[in-house]
């Protein structure tokens, strides 16, 4: 539960830091400074965390050979998309909940500068240095909570802890889709970031408490699939939202603003649906889970 923590955390920081940065060197810095010049550094920036983070996994990060395999690279390759996957059902319904939640999770950062411009009156300058403390306040959240969400998760369970992770963010959604103020927007923040560092962390653990141990390089990487996809989807769900919504509401006044607080509606049923397909996941049973673990080496 611990470490899954650190490593939801370790996510979280590295998620939030590109953005971060991004706004620190293109918005804050050139019109503090005035050098425009200095957004180039923003590069520099994402080349010394790579630098660094490479260096750290090479030297110090433990590594072990594959075992000999008959097989080609070409069989290997094909043989991780084999469709007896699919009879885990335990590890396909927690897939397509780690995918719903995800997405909805990658929608504030989407569309923060829009949903300030167009449903808090902002002007696009404004709105671009506006949206720093909202991604600050989830950021310092979510890492708070990280590491906490898997050490209770050790203790009563995974699935409550994410249920619990789950429901602050579709607070916090529905605080972005109906709240008036800027202040409540920060607000809101707060419960999404917790959602976030909780559920990325304890998520992990339930994945590696459900999959066979022997595979589990195969299935983690397949699990990786739903972290990759939520940010082009929450983007492709967000923009039809808004179509639709504007289209509608074409000759409606505040037709934009209402069409960016409706991602945000979309965004709680989205977590809404995380929560259900969670639900057909069977959570093995942690004290047997740790003595097979213990007896499995004595065996061996």
């Amino acid at each position: 539960g611990v470490a899954s923590g650190l490593l939801g955390a370790a996510n979280i920081a590295g998620n939030l830091l590109g953005p971060g940065l991004a706004i620190l060197f293109i918005v804050v810095l050139p019109d503090q400074l005035h050098f425009p010049q200095v957004a180039l550094g923003v590069f520099a920036a994402i080349a010394l965390v790579e630098v660094t983070t490479m260096l750290i996994t090479v030297i110090w990060v433990p590594d072990h050979p594959a075992p000999e395999s008959s097989l080609s690279l070409v069989e290997r390759a094909k043989s991780a998309w084999g469709t007896d996957i699919l009879q885990h059902r335990d590890y396909v319904w927690l897939l397509v909940s780690r995918l719903f939640v995800l997405t909805a999770l990658v929608s504030l950062q989407a569309f923060a500068v829009f949903f300030l411009e167009n449903a808090h009156g902002m002007s696009p300058n404004d709105a671009q240095r506006m949206q720093f403390p909202v991604i600050i306040a989830v950021a310092i959240s979510a890492l708070l909570a990280a590491v906490p969400g898997g050490y209770i998760s050790s203790r009563v369970g995974r699935k409550p802890v994410l249920y619990v992770a789950i429901a602050l963010g579709l607070l916090g959604a529905l605080m972005l889709a109906f709240g008036p103020a800027y202040w409540m927007v920060v607000a809101a923040a707060v419960p999404i970031g917790v959602c976030s560092g909780v559920f990325l962390g304890v998520d992990w653990a339930l994945m590696t408490d459900i999959i066979p141990k022997a595979e589990s390089g195969r299935y983690m990487g397949i699990s990786n699939i739903a972290v990759a996809s939520a940010g082009p989807i929450a983007s492709t769900v967000g923009g039809i939202v808004v179509f639709v919504v504007v289209t509608v509401l074409a000759n409606a006044a505040g037709g934009p603003g209402l069409a960016y607080r409706a991602i945000f509606v979309v965004m709680a049923l989205e977590l809404a649906i995380g929560a259900w397909a969670l639900r057909h996941v069977h959570e093995p049973n942690r004290a047997r889970s740790v003595g097979a673990a213990i007896e499995a080496p004595a065996e061996a």
